[in-house]
């Protein structure tokens, strides 16, 4: 069972607070970006997309850590010992992450489909996340590699950290539990803002937060996050003659 954290109610809110005003500052540079035609200060040689995607990437998982960094000062604890990367149980944290994404993996591909059937039978076109879309564009190497260092990387660290590092012990160390696991798994699935990945995600998060407790080292759902989204990422990017035929189909 995951240990009690030092976090105090005002530090959290205070990370909650900062990480919604970077998302609304991010999102309006992100609107400002979308602006059709040249908007003065904005060659028309950039790519708008692109640039957008960094904003967005950056306002949210970037602020997570800068947030974090301020956060932990606060509560008088280090990185280490905030979520468990000084345990001793490092190996077994790696294994038990490389064994959920094994039993996660498919399950989230069949509840994905289930989830894209049933936006059909109810007569909503089911939509792809706006990366998604924007991967199965053809794109410069460069951007490749920096689609992949956020999605891959960043994403699942700050994510992780946020979620389950300190949003789910803050929750159910103050008496609720089961908000704690539901909560966190729900609002981290909505944060994605797609309709389609919303089922999968949840349960994936169900998965992470259990490893979370198992564990009590968020090594453990950092690696599977990380895997189960460089998988995703392959099948994306990768020629269709290098995919599964399942998921060409």
């Amino acid at each position: 069972m995951l240990a009690e954290k030092p976090w105090k109610i005002e530090a959290v809110l205070r990370l909650l607070l900062t990480l919604l005003v970077s998302i609304f500052v991010g999102s309006l540079l992100c609107s400002v970006v979308a602006l059709p035609g040249e908007s003065g200060w904005l060659p028309v040689t950039v790519d708008r997309k692109f640039l957008s995607f960094i904003i967005a990437a950056l306002s949210f998982q970037g602020a997570v850590l800068v947030g974090l960094v301020l956060f932990l000062r606060e509560c008088s604890i280090g990185w280490g010992e905030a979520f468990g990367f000084s345990k001793p149980n490092t190996a077994a944290a790696l294994g038990w992450g490389l064994l959920g994404i094994c039993f996660a993996l498919p399950v989230a591909f069949l509840l994905a489909k289930g989830s894209s059937e049933l936006l059909t039978l109810i007569g909503r076109m089911p939509v792809q996340q706006d990366t998604v879309k924007a991967l199965q564009t053809a794109r410069p190497i460069g951007q490749t590699f920096v689609y992949a260092f956020f999605a891959v990387l960043l994403a699942p660290v700050a994510e992780e950290m946020m979620f389950r590092g300190v949003l789910y012990p803050a929750i159910k160390q103050g008496g609720f539990p089961r908000l704690a696991l539901w909560g966190t798994a729900l609002l981290f699935a909505a944060t994605h803002a797609n309709l389609m990945a919303f089922i999968p995600l949840t349960f994936l998060a169900l998965v992470l937060t259990a490893l979370y407790e198992k564990t009590e080292n968020l090594i453990a759902p950092i690696v599977m996050h990380v895997m189960f989204n460089a998988v995703n990422y392959y099948l994306i990017v990768a020629p269709a003659d290098w995919k599964p035929k399942w998921f060409v189909q």
